[in-house]
């Protein structure tokens, strides 16, 4: 039975996710201040949805709280 070659090419988007999200994590572990939205977008030249989206899934998973007012 030979290889799925597939099965590499589709996750290399979730790859680059990862470390675009790992690089916005240690910027945030890196600073005392709040992060805003944009400053992510900047630092990692994102769109507003993908940082958003990142950023999310970050709080969803207990590595970045959301700071409200």
């Amino acid at each position: 039975m030979s290889p799925n070659t597939n099965a590499i090419p589709d996750a290399l988007p979730d790859f680059r996710n990862l470390g675009v999200a790992a690089r916005i994590l240690v910027g945030l572990m890196e600073t005392d201040e709040p992060v805003t939205l944009a400053s992510v977008m900047e630092s990692a030249q994102l769109p507003k949805s993908t940082a958003a989206r990142l950023l999310r899934a970050l709080e969803r998973n207990g590595l970045a709280q959301r700071r409200r007012g």
